[in-house]
């Protein structure tokens, strides 16, 4: 901790005898401060979060064991001293899932979710109506999304975020005499995907029935910028690409 001058006022160390990485910082209004990051304990990495008072002095440390390697990103607090707290969770050798937990002030753990496999979560946020706000990537390599998700707080608790909560869509890269698309539907609403020309000009539009993967191609194109967009479900999604010459 810095004082206003850039003195120093103290520092902390935690070290459980192994790699230890804090990632993330939050501080609420009377002065405590929350690091959250990871700590490898026995074999795998674990969520670690650690409160200290605004004299540096530790209240409390919590790790959290969910799956072979679990990372956190983000840490935020709302107005009653809860703790919120986002990351990674590693569920197979090739997917991740956003994880996310909530303590109380006292560091006693509230709630906890997953959501969606291939997901990373590096952000968290929490209004003053104790709605929580996510953001990272789905998708894997350097063909990724940027995702954003809300959780609503309804009469004490969270609206699940169980896996096929989430609709995907993404477009292949590189795209020559037409244009290749993937999407993941949930298992509920109508879905329809649209191919607009860079004038507006809608050129087709194709149903989905909703829950589960689809891939496919709008062909033939000429070079040039074309939007696809994806609605249903409550959601609108736009995707903006460029077609070259086969």
């Amino acid at each position: 901790k810095y004082d206003p001058s850039g003195n120093l006022v103290w520092n902390r160390f935690e070290d459980n005898g192994n790699d230890d990485c804090a990632y993330a910082v939050a501080v609420d209004a009377s002065d405590n401060v929350y690091v959250t990051g990871s700590a490898v304990i026995g074999n795998n990495s674990d969520f670690y979060t650690v409160k200290y008072d605004s004299q540096g002095n530790l209240l409390w440390s919590q790790s959290f064991d969910c799956t072979s390697n679990d990372v956190a990103q983000g840490i935020a607090v709302d107005s009653v001293g809860n703790v919120y707290v986002t990351g990674i969770a590693h569920v197979t050798p090739s997917d991740y899932d956003f994880l996310t937990l909530i303590y109380d002030s006292a560091g006693n753990l509230l709630w906890c979710d997953t959501l969606e496999e291939g997901t990373y979560s590096w952000g968290i946020a929490v209004d003053g109506y104790k709605n929580i706000y996510l953001t990272g990537k789905v998708g894997t390599g350097y063909d990724g999304d940027i995702l954003t998700v809300r959780y609503l707080y309804q009469s004490g608790s969270y609206e699940s975020g169980a896996p096929g909560s989430i609709v995907r869509f993404a477009l292949s890269s590189l795209n020559r005499g037409g244009v290749d698309y993937s999407c993941y539907l949930p298992g509920r609403g109508l879905y329809e995907l649209q191919l607009f020309d860079v004038g507006g000009r809608l050129l087709e539009g194709r149903s989905l029935n909703p829950g589960g993967p689809y891939h496919g191609r709008f062909e033939p194109l000429r070079s040039g910028l074309y939007f696809l967009v994806l609605k249903g479900g409550g959601s609108r999604i736009v995707r903006k690409t460029i077609v070259l010459s086969p």
